[in-house]
Order: C-alpha cells, then structure tokens, then sequence
C-alpha cells in the first residue's frame, strides 16, 4: 500500500486526473497482477486513491449534506475561476476573507453562531445567533449547486457547493450572501451600516462571489 500511495502522489503532482487515472491503472495491474477481467475494479481503487488525496471523490447528494453545518468562516472566489476548486484556494481571495470575516462577525455571522441545516424533506434552516430564517433548497448533484428559496419564494439564490468529508463550502454572488444576512440580522441601524460597508467593499472586486465554509455539526 505504501508503493501505491507513492504512485499516486506522484502521478497525481505530474499529470491531470484522468492520465493519473490511466498511469495508476496500469501500475495498480502490474502489482496487484490484476487481469484484464479486473481492470473495473482497479479502476475504481484508482479513483478512490485519487479522490482521497484530492479531495473530490464523494458523490454529492442530498443524503450527503443533510444535517446540521456550523459556520467556520468565510469562503470567497470570483466568479471567472473554478468555484468548486477555488473556494478560499487563492492568495487574493484569502485577503478579501479577512475582511469579509471581520465584517460578517459583527452582524453574527461567526463561529458558535451561524450555522445551517439541510433536512430530508427538501427544507432548510439557516440561524444566526437565535434568530433564524426557514426556507425550501434543490440541490443539482451533477452541477454542484443549490436553489434556496426563502420567505416563501420572495428570496431566492443559487450557490456554488464544494464538499469534501466533513466540510461544506457554500458560495452565492455577493449580493445574494449579503442579502440572505440582511433577513436574519436585526434591523438596527448599525447591522445595516456594516453589511453596506462589506458590499461597497466587494463591489471593487468584480465577479466576487462570498459564502461559509461550513463543518459538520
């Protein structure tokens, strides 16, 4: 397993994920002396080698995010890259997080706050602090987003998921993310100045899409 899991790495550093795919195959068979009879289950370890080491090996599925997620900081990408590769990955996005952290934590959205919960039945809860706001999502597996539609069909949005284990990214254009607080914050004047002030902010960045990085409860 050892010799396998070296393979891996270094297939996984020197080429894409499909000629990895094919290189670890290939090297797996001469091992493992696996027929060509086996080559589907090889394969299959193949993937689940890579997906381990990349992190994109689980499905997507409603049974996969059901649950509650705790709100562990803020994800930012702009809309030109990869949202599901690139949440929170680049070194300029890490810097407008910063900001966003600090600005979001003052309306409540922060750490042992914020959090959301998917249920079977197609509802959702997003809270922050004890207020909360309940509404109906969609997931689309295969593209890797979710419809939420709160106040009865009055707020809608649509973000971009990455999932990895235990860990849930969850990003909406800017606007949207900061409208979805805005339902939820108390309408005091000082919570209205701050979520002005992180929009005016994020309009120099054009593109910017802002959301949570979430955990598992």
């Amino acid at each position: 397993m050892k010799k396998i899991a070296i393979f891996a790495l270094l297939a996984t550093l020197s080429v894409g994920t499909v000629n990895a795919q094919s290189f670890l195959s290939n090297i797996l068979g001469k091992i493992t002396g696996s027929s060509s009879s086996e080559t589907s289950s090889t394969q299959n370890l193949v993937s689940n080698v890579l997906g381990t080491l990349i992190g994109n090996s689980v499905t997507l599925s409603k049974s996969t995010i059901q649950g509650t997620w705790k709100y562990k900081g803020t994800s930012c990408v702009l809309e030109s890259e990869n949202a599901l590769a690139q949440v929170g990955g680049s070194v300029a996005t890490s810097k407008i997080e910063e900001k966003a952290n600090s600005y979001l934590a003052k309306v409540g959205v922060k750490e042992g706050k914020c959090s959301f919960t998917f249920e079977e039945n197609d509802t959702c809860t997003f809270k922050m602090g004890n207020r909360e706001l309940k509404g109906k999502y969609t997931l689309d597996g295969e593209n890797k987003t979710i419809q939420f539609s709160f106040l009865y069909g009055r707020f809608t949005a649509t973000a971009n998921v990455a999932y990895n284990v235990s860990t849930l990214s969850i990003v909406f254009k800017a606007d949207k993310m900061l409208g979805l607080v805005q339902k939820v914050a108390p309408a005091a004047a000082s919570y209205s100045t701050t979520i002005a002030t992180l929009a005016t902010l994020l309009e120099n960045y054009k593109g910017m899409m802002l959301g949570m990085k979430l955990e598992k409860k």
